[in-house]
């Protein structure tokens, strides 16, 4: 773990960092030297050492500073002066086959289900996520209605759950889907793990993220810091 605060790492961004047109928003790794980084949950295994003094993960460039600026991923650099850049080669990833959704099903769901209101919505999904942070199983819809807080339940019906389930399903698929081509290696814990997540590269990109098992162990992080 690096233990500097973030003025030490703006410190060594401004010490080592090449300059760029443009603007880049980049996750910082770690101080060079070693193959190993941990500046988060996840722990990043590099197949050799890294030798020059920073590592960053560039993912999104933009074209302003503004509240409104659109963010374009698939951000490669190519590193230079201090600063490793991790590249292409060294995490990637594509799907490789079709996913099976019941469209039908889905829409006749989202015609039924009730919609919560915005200062309700943050509870709703802490419910959600508590089973999440226990290391269960997402429990079924109708289970998640009942045991969710009375004062909420005229939020929300069995239905609001149910479109729930068949996008947190789609997204397991998705993600089960995924193959990984890079030779940077992820573990928690010193278990092998999957990566945190994934971003299209395209004009209207998204992210995924593996809640199962990033977010339960996102969620019960020592928040020592």
């Amino acid at each position: 773990h690096y233990k500097g605060n973030v003025a030490d790492i703006l410190r060594l961004c401004l010490r080592h960092l090449p300059h760029l047109s443009g603007i880049i928003q980049a996750d910082f790794i770690g101080v060079g030297g070693g193959s190993v980084y941990c500046p988060n949950t996840l722990e990043y295994r590099f197949p050799s050492k890294t030798r020059r003094d920073i590592i960053l993960a560039p993912h999104t460039s933009y074209t302003e500073v503004s509240p409104t600026a659109v963010g374009t991923g698939g951000v490669n650099l190519l590193s230079a002066l201090g600063t490793h850049f991790v590249g292409y080669e060294e995490a990637h990833a594509c799907v490789k086959k079709r996913l099976p959704f019941n469209m039908v099903q889905f829409m006749y769901q989202l015609s039924m289900c009730k919609v919560p209101s915005v200062k309700a919505r943050p509870y709703i999904m802490k419910h959600i996520n508590k089973f999440i942070r226990g290391g269960v199983k997402v429990p079924s819809a109708e289970i998640l209605f009942t045991t969710l807080d009375d004062k909420y339940k005229e939020e929300v019906n069995v239905a609001t759950f149910k479109v729930w389930h068949m996008i947190f399903q789609l997204k397991q698929r998705l993600l089960d889907a995924i193959v990984v081509n890079g030779t940077v290696e992820c573990y928690i814990d010193g278990e092998p793990s999957g990566h945190e997540g994934f971003v299209t590269v395209s004009n209207n990109p998204y992210k995924i993220v593996d809640r199962l098992s990033f977010s339960k162990a996102n969620f019960n992080l020592s928040k020592n810091w």
